[in-house]
């Protein structure tokens, strides 16, 4: 074989989604085909599903001459890429007051946000909206926790904190966070009395 050429497998990123991934590119990293000669078909190994790294390899490749076969033509070398899943972005906090059920009239805020993960995911502002049913939300903006003074009436109230992705490999996330909220006057009394 007089002709050789270095082959090299691609590589790419993921954030971890729970599919698997594969990625069937590759570039030749040194010398070259012959004039007319076409590389047809590429056989490839690798795949990743898990946070980790796995390699990328190119095994076998077909490369023609028209109709005519001509891959012994060639000394072929191979290279791996890389495939790798990174941990999903996860955003997290703690709901400030930290109780299920409070009184109207609390202020309801979030502390201690943290977004981990995400590495090789472009992860855009993390934003803040609020709701007292969950599906009418009003934006608090990006940055900026919001502090919420619930009213006199017994409902449910949520904060919740999002961001969005750029590219392809990383899906937007939220969290929500919920107190539930009685009135300061919904108090019961219950009177007992008994016979003489």
């Amino acid at each position: 074989a007089g002709q050789s050429i270095t082959i090299l497998a691609g590589s790419n990123t993921w954030c971890y989604d729970g599919t698997t991934h594969e990625y069937h590119e590759y570039t030749i990293e040194s010398g070259s085909l012959l004039s007319g000669d076409a590389i047809t078909s590429v056989t490839y190994s690798g795949s990743i599903s898990e946070v980790g790294s796995v390699a990328n390899e190119v095994t076998s490749v077909t490369i023609m001459h028209g109709v005519t076969e001509v891959t012994s033509n060639y000394t072929i070398t191979y290279l791996p890429g890389t495939l790798t899943v990174n941990a999903d972005p996860e955003l997290a906090a703690v709901r400030v007051p930290d109780d299920d059920i409070i009184c109207s009239g609390s202020t309801i805020t979030l502390s201690g946000v943290t977004l981990t993960g995400g590495t090789g995911c472009t992860v855009n502002d993390v934003s803040y909206s609020h709701s007292i049913n969950g599906t009418d939300w009003i934006s608090d903006g990006i940055g900026t926790v919001p502090a919420i003074t619930t009213t006199n009436e017994s409902t449910t109230w949520y904060i919740r904190i999002s961001f969005d992705c750029s590219g392809e490999n990383c899906d937007p996330a939220e969290e929500i966070y919920t107190w539930q909220v009685i009135p300061d006057n919904d108090v019961v009394i219950n009177a007992m009395s008994s016979d003489t």
